[in-house]
């Protein structure tokens, strides 16, 4: 079956830089869930992902864990594309137990908002951490 995922634009300044989002496993099958965004950071701010998001690709590159999604994201600079379904999945271990986010460490490293930035749009295709 043909499903549609959406693609996130982001863009982010260097691989030191901070977007605010934390991925988890989810609690359903072996797939990547938003588990978090932290407020005042570019992935909160800019409405593209939500809690729940379902993570396939960053830049093309099919995502298969959270702790690859996340070196995925801290490895990009420039644009970063995500493809992902909009499946409001759960993390394996409940809403409650969610990495804490340390926005402390980050607080310098932030990426702006760039309001030049499209927002998430649908794209076709087959849908076979902390960063």
């Amino acid at each position: 079956m043909r499903a549609t995922y959406v693609e996130a634009s982001l863009f982010k300044e260097g691989p030191g830089s901070v977007l605010g989002i934390t991925f988890e496993p989810a609690s359903a099958g072996d797939v990547v869930v938003v588990a978090a965004l932290e407020a005042g950071f570019l992935a909160a701010e800019s409405g593209a992902l939500r809690l729940g998001d379902v993570i396939h690709e960053i830049n093309g590159q099919a995502v298969s864990s959270a702790s690859q999604a996340g070196m995925m994201l801290q490895a990009a600079t420039g644009s970063v594309r995500i493809a992902l379904t909009r499946e409001n999945a759960t993390p394996r271990n409940g809403w409650r137990n969610v990495t804490p986010w340390t926005a402390g460490r980050a607080a310098s490293k932030r990426c702006a908002v760039n309001p030049a930035m499209r927002p998430a749009v649908p794209v076709g295709g087959v849908i076979s951490s902390i960063v």
